[in-house]
C-alpha cells in the first residue's frame, strides 16, 4: 500500500499540469483545472493500481523475477572475515544504498536502495 501512495503523485502529478496546459486554452483555466485534477487524479490512481498489482504479484512468485532478494553462500573464511567480505561486495550494487541492519553477532546485512528509473526501491 505504501508504493501504491507513492506512485499516484508521481503519475497524477504530469498528467494534470499536461491536460490542464492542453485544455486550459479551449476552456479558461477554472474549468480546465478541474478538468486536469479529475483526469490527472483517474490516471494516476489507475497506473498506481496496476504497477503496484505487478510488483506484488513479482514479489509472491519470485521465480518470474530475475530480481535476487537475498542469497546463500559458503565462504572458506572465518567469520569476520567473511562478514566483511559481505560488507565490501555492496559497492557491486553500482547505486546508492543504505545498510539498514549490520549485525554480525546474527549474521544479518539488510540493505535498503533508493528509487531509480528501473525500479521503485528494493531492501
Amino acid at each position: 500500500m505504501k508504493r501504491f501512495f507513492k506512485i499516484t503523485p508521481i503519475i497524477s502529478v504530469p498528467f494534470c499540469a499536461a491536460f490542464t496546459f492542453v485544455v486550459g486554452s479551449r476552456l479558461g483555466l477554472d474549468a480546465a483545472l478541474g478538468v486536469g485534477v479529475a483526469v490527472g487524479l483517474t490516471t494516476g490512481l489507475i497506473v498506481a493500481g496496476f504497477a503496484t498489482a505487478m510488483i506484488a504479484h513479482g514479489e509472491r512468485n519470485p521465480g518470474n523475477s530475475r530480481l535476487k532478494r537475498s542469497s546463500r553462500h559458503l565462504l572458506t573464511r572465518n567469520y569476520d572475515t567473511a562478514f566483511g567480505i559481505c560488507l565490501e561486495a555492496l559497492d557491486g550494487l553500482n547505486r546508492s544504498y543504505e545498510v539498514k541492519v549490520n549485525d554480525p553477532a546474527s549474521g544479518d546485512i539488510v540493505v535498503s536502495t533508493g528509487m531509480s528509473w528501473k525500479s521503485f526501491g528494493d531492501r
